[in-house]
């Protein structure tokens, strides 16, 4: 396979002084944390997939699909699986991404979008195909996600949260 096309733009934008809650001390999982802290709905951070942005939450969409970004950081990090999925389920961010990963340092996306959030603007039969696949760098790719992910574990260490949280380890070590 060729890939000698254009890197395609792959972004997260975040909003890094939203309101946070209070520390539940029921909370066991950084999910249950997430969902705990921050207090809106509110877009607080974006997706940029090829000029199409996406717009979620991180109380709702974050603390829904935490546990799918670290299992596929962590696949991409150890690099021992070439082709691999991730399902993320929320209630507005629900895809299903297939990875390909190149020794090339770069990893292909190809995305089943099944959220009406992505299609907000556009009728199904005029989007582009572009839509459909990003051809990224590995480490701009996984540095977008840990960006955000440093700004979560300082929300969660602000409000008082530890890493006894069940799933904190891979924030531990950002």
């Amino acid at each position: 396979m060729v890939l000698n096309k254009r890197i395609e733009m792959f972004n997260i934008d975040f909003n890094n002084s939203v309101e946070l809650g209070r520390l539940d001390s029921e909370d066991s999982t950084v999910s249950e944390a997430i969902y705990t802290i921050y207090l809106e709905y509110s877009d607080s951070f974006t997706l940029n997939w090829n000029n199409y942005l996406v717009p979620l939450s991180k109380k709702g969409d974050l603390s829904e699909i935490y546990n799918d970004i670290i299992k596929m950081l962590v696949l991409i990090k150890t690099n021992k699986e070439k082709e691999f999925y991730i399902n993320f389920l929320s209630s507005t961010f629900t895809a299903k991404w297939d990875f390909t990963l190149y020794k090339t340092e770069q990893i292909r996306i190809n995305a089943k979008w099944n959220s009406n959030s992505i299609f907000s603007n556009k009728i199904i039969n005029e989007i582009d195909p572009d839509l459909y696949q990003v051809l990224v760098n590995k480490t701009h790719f996984v540095n977008e996600w840990d960006n955000l992910l440093r700004n979560l574990k300082q929300d969660l260490k602000a409000v008082g949260y530890t890493d006894s949280l069940d799933g904190f380890s891979y924030l531990e070590k950002l």
